[in-house]
């Protein structure tokens, strides 16, 4: 019997906190219910509005804030970018899977007025014999160029997220 006295005791005062948690006498979040706004009568809004027109006519009382400030929007670091739906790296390899395909002279025609920054990105994809092809079929000082590009372009180290 001494035993349950205890256990009794606990059991009491956790139900005496939840029935006063629930009838809203110690606030419990979760378990109190909130707590209903009063409503506002005719004379209640009449006297309101006499105290809002005292306020304005009176300019040396000054009206207190009730609401609180906003606080301000964490700003996003400069370097998130927006996420692009455009993957140039993918569209790369597409065309260099295309040229693969394709004669070299057939490629020289469709790069005439290329960027030379923007072939040497697709011929690094290139298998290595069809880029040779390519570059051998080129304008000597052209082909020069993308060579450059391409071995700028491929010792770019990707930066590290």
């Amino acid at each position: 019997m001494k035993p349950m006295i205890p256990v009794i005791a606990i059991v009491v005062v956790v139900l005496a906190v939840v029935g006063l948690g629930m009838s809203g006498i110690v606030n419990i979040p979760g378990l109190t219910p909130a707590k209903p706004k009063p409503a506002a009568s005719a004379d209640a809004a009449k006297d309101g509005d006499k105290k809002a027109d005292d306020k304005k006519d009176d300019p040396t009382k000054v009206a207190k804030k009730t609401e609180t400030p906003e606080l301000p929007k964490p700003a996003k670091p400069a370097s998130a970018k927006p996420k692009s739906t455009i993957d140039p790296e993918k569209g790369d390899q597409k065309v260099a899977m295309l040229w693969n395909e394709m004669e070299a002279g057939q490629i020289i025609k469709i790069v005439a007025d290329w960027k030379d920054g923007d072939i040497a990105k697709v011929l690094a994809k290139v298998d290595a014999a069809k880029a040779a092809e390519i570059l051998s079929t080129l304008d000597p000082k052209r082909a020069s160029n993308l060579t450059k590009l391409m071995k700028k372009n491929a010792s770019l180290v990707p930066p590290t997220t």
